[in-house]
């Protein structure tokens, strides 16, 4: 059983040992395999090979086919005695040790070893190892003979006796297997200081508030060296890199442990998975994968979101690792969740007023490798979370929503749907919108369109008439009753401003009570600007028609069946009947001259009118 190591046999061939461990993780799973492969032979003096080249035993070479004087037919005859000197023995072996640990320190350690039969079929057991440990113990005092230990280690072969395996690979392995020599995964998850609102407003889960939770995935290998020949030499067995599928190079032991992190493992997004879209995620830990989304409990489903990865790589101790941490939040449809807080207070007028604020945090879901997550919008390395919170605002927290938030924090059967006051501001670094909102309980509105309304009347009841007469010498005039009185009249005032009117120029327009006004929220702003220069701001292509169209939105002619009901409603001449005591004369009730002004501008608009009239007594 000829051994040949680095292209040269050791003679006399030593006896070889072959142990396999089995490399089991702590679930049990069997995640490879290693080899321990020891040579054990002896060192003649006067022959085998290496050889000693001169009588002295002071140089030592080893010979091949192309070397004299071993010739390497493996047959004992062709095995010479050395021309060695009587008293060199010692000196022989000693050189022969040097050689051997010489042959076996090439390639930084790295041993190219074919054990193979004597039938000339070539077959046998060829790998490449690493030397472990070579020894020559003190039996026999190094003379007549001289006994050697080597030990190596390795995780492939070079090739199969039988094929039962490719090339460089083992009977444990396939084309796709990556080498460890251990590996962990390990989960933390824990209650976030934070929760949700989660805008529900169905049953008794109304505007309830949610758990969020953080969750922490690390995922951790030692790669083992696998080696391949490289034409004389050896080097690092090729492989496809996760990341470069197309390119294949040579595999050191840390990136061993990167692919099989990276293909054995998982990490990152399960889009295939429900619930909980985590890679590798199995573990019902808080029960959330169990929670009844759109049931009678209205539950939300929770997804991931947020992830950062640190990666770790130790070249030199062939070590992986990544570290994933994500937000679990309950998803209602938008990779967004809300914080809100909020004061009802009630002034000496009896009005109630309900102060509500917000915070939209917008969810990063970027996806793995230029795949979109299902979550969100963002494509990796794209942080969609602006994009996610301004989705969420524009579609999910509406005026109205917001309105029934503070209808059922002020726990009234009424607010006005208008607010009193409204702002809202933009982190896009954070993905954080922030907004703050005022309501009270003033009654509704008559006006359509309108976001504040007065309207008063003022009645002026008859007086007396009398005469005042001067007199001369007299320190006051003289005052004589007429016996009549003075007329009945009243007077309507309507002071309203109008929302913003819709523009007729093309420029940008914003509306903060429903967000961004087009519903692309990649692009949001990208609506036309053809008539207004931004730098400008000048409406230079204005014509009669686009002017007097803004002026013809007079919220009188916009809505004039409005203003007919409560010009009726106040016109002294329809208290005719229902029972006055007093009651109008209708033919006896005139008005003075109606006032209004309008500013289109500030949406300010103004409505006055008197009546003077009579009644029946």
């Amino acid at each position: 059983m000829p051994v040949k190591v680095n292209d040269s046999y050791l003679i006399p061939a030593p006896l070889v040992t072959f142990d396999k461990q089995y490399i089991v993780a702590g679930d049990g799973k069997t995640i490879g395999a290693t080899y321990q492969v020891t040579l054990a032979g002896q060192i003649l003096p006067n022959k085998g090979n290496p050889v000693v080249a001169d009588t002295g035993g002071l140089q030592s070479e080893f010979a091949d086919s192309g070397t004299s004087p071993w010739v390497a037919t493996k047959s004992p005859d062709d095995d010479p005695l050395h021309n060695l000197g009587q008293d060199a023995d010692l000196l022989s072996i000693m050189n022969k040790q040097e050689a051997i640990r010489q042959l076996f320190s090439e390639n930084e350690g790295t041993s190219n070893v074919e054990i193979i039969d004597l039938n000339g079929t070539g077959k046998g057991i060829k790998f490449i190892g690493k030397v472990q440990s070579i020894n020559f113990p003190s039996d026999g005092r190094w003379v007549l003979p001289c006994n050697y230990s080597i030990s190596l280690t390795t995780n492939n072969f070079k090739e199969s006796i039988d094929g039962d395996f490719s090339a460089n690979g083992s009977e444990d392995s396939n084309d796709d297997t990556f080498y460890v020599q251990s590996a962990s995964e390990s989960w933390s998850f824990e209650e976030a200081d934070t929760a949700t609102d989660l805008l529900i407003e169905i049953g008794t889960r109304a505007n309830r508030t949610y758990k969020i939770y953080r969750a922490t995935h690390t995922v951790s290998a030692i790669g083992q060296p696998v080696f391949q020949e490289d034409g004389s030499s050896v080097a690092y067995k090729d492989g496809e890199n996760s990341y470069n599928s197309n390119i294949v190079e040579p595999t050191e032991p840390w990136e061993q442990a990167k692919e099989y992190v990276l293909r054995q493992l998982g990490i990152g997004w399960d889009f295939s998975a429900g619930g909980l879209e985590i890679q590798g995620f199995g573990v019902e830990i808080f029960n959330l994968n169990n929670l009844p989304p759109g049931s009678a409990g209205n539950y939300p489903a929770y997804r991931a979101a947020n992830r950062t990865v640190t990666e770790n790589i130790d070249e030199k101790g062939g070590a992986y690792s990544i570290t994933e941490n994500f937000l679990i939040y309950p998803y209602g449809s938008y990779a967004a969740y809300e914080e809100t807080s909020a004061s009802v207070s009630k002034d000496t007028n009896s009005t109630t007023t309900v102060q509500i604020q917000g915070t939209i945090t917008g969810l990063d879901t970027g996806g793995i490798m230029g795949v979109a997550n299902p979550s969100g919008v963002g494509i990796m390395p794209e942080k969609d979370n602006i994009f996610n919170a301004k989705s969420y605002y524009q579609n999910v927290l509406t005026r109205d929503n917001i309105w029934k938030k503070a209808l059922a924090i002020s726990a009234r059967t009424w607010l006005h749907p208008e607010p009193l006051s409204k702002s809202f501001s933009v982190n896009n670094k954070d993905g954080i919108i922030s907004y703050s909102y005022s309501f009270d309980d003033r009654p509704p509105n008559i006006i359509r369109g309108s976001v504040s309304e007065d309207i008063s009347i003022s009645d002026t009841y008859p007086g007396q008439i009398f005469a005042s007469i001067p007199v001369i010498g007299r320190n006051q005039p003289i005052l004589q009753y007429v016996n009549s009185r003075s007329e009945y009249k009243r007077t309507l005032q309507i002071n309203i401003s109008m929302q913003p009117f819709v523009s007729n120029w093309g420029s940008i327009t914003t509306n903060l009570s429903t967000g961004w006004t087009n519903t692309t929220i990649n692009n949001n702003f990208s609506v036309d600007t053809l008539a207004i220069g931004a730098a400008s701001g000048y409406w230079s292509n204005a014509t009669s028609s686009n002017i007097n169209a803004w002026f013809n939105q007079k919220p009188s002619i916009l809505y004039a069946s409005d203003f007919q009901k409560i010009y009726d409603a106040a016109n002294p001449a329809n208290e005719v009947g229902g029972g006055y005591a007093n009651p109008v004369i209708p033919s006896k009730v005139f008005h003075s001259a109606p006032n209004e002004s309008w500013n289109p501008k500030t949406g300010q608009y103004s409505y006055s009118i008197e009546w003077t009239y009579e009644r029946t007594y």
